[in-house]
């Protein structure tokens, strides 16, 4: 499907992300124009690391695992390979993804995961789950210094015990674009990505960086097309006006929804 021939996407996903997205837009025959407004790192506090590791060489306890981003997937299974640990200490525990791409990439390290939920997102995760999820178990969460608490705190109030471990940061990308800027000016950008909270925030950051003093503004009468419900209610609590949500939480759909999209 061309549904993007001649249309100019902004990418605002991190480096590692946006390469992959960019390249599914040029088969589109759009035209992706990458602003990779975060990037992620491995933990700077040496604490987080420290315990990350103890936890990880422990994994026989867990009943669960919950990995939440094919992000939190990469980094835990690099921390599994620096402590030359054996993904068969995942044996016990029912290794659960949010997502088709976050289970793509369990299945690539030759991980089993339990039925997809209906809803890519934490609440879909405790809705396809509930019925087996019981009081007493202990669930890990590996994860990014900004994901939601919810999934966490839910958890807990079912009487699990929940341990958390940074697997990563993401961090701000501080850059100087004045071919971005005057594209936004001129209306160059025909639709502008966002495909988690976290780029929301510091796109419209980086905006104010640049010397825009109104980026609402700025970006006024672009089509915004977030990857689910969660990133779009952000972008509307920075006075944004969301135009798309795909059905499903994924870049795929995203991509589709876009494609679908009258112009």
């Amino acid at each position: 499907m061309a549904g993007l021939a001649g249309k100019t996407v902004l990418v605002t996903r991190s480096r590692t992300g946006a390469s992959q997205f960019a390249h599914k837009i040029k088969e589109m025959q759009g035209h992706p124009y990458i602003f990779s407004v975060i990037e992620t790192i491995p933990p700077r506090q040496v604490s987080d690391i420290d315990y990350g590791n103890e936890v990880l060489q422990q994994l026989e306890q867990f009943d669960w695992i919950f990995f939440t981003s094919v992000t939190g997937v990469e980094y835990f299974f690099d921390r599994m390979n620096t402590l030359k640990l054996e993904t068969s200490h995942l044996n016990k525990a029912k290794v659960v993804a949010v997502g088709p791409a976050t289970d793509a990439a369990l299945r690539t390290h030759g991980i089993e995961t339990q039925a997809l939920p209906e809803v890519f997102q934490a609440e879909g995760l405790i809705a396809k789950f509930a019925n087996e999820l019981q009081s007493g178990q202990q669930v890990l969460l590996p994860r990014g210094n900004l994901a939601r608490p919810w999934l966490h705190e839910v958890l807990v109030e079912m009487g699990l015990h929940v341990t958390e471990i940074m697997m990563y940061e993401t961090i701000p990308v501080r850059h100087h674009d004045p071919a971005l800027l005057h594209a936004l000016e001129q209306r160059q950008i025909d639709i502008i990505t966002f495909t988690s909270s976290s780029t929301v925030k510091n796109f419209m950051q980086a905006l104010i960086n640049m010397g825009i003093e109104n980026p609402i503004q700025a970006i006024e009468g672009i089509p915004i097309a977030c990857i689910g419900e969660v990133t779009a209610q952000t972008a509307r609590d920075l006075g944004i006006e969301v135009t798309l949500i795909p059905k499903e939480a994924t870049l795929d759909s995203l991509l589709e929804a876009i494609s679908l999209y009258s112009f």
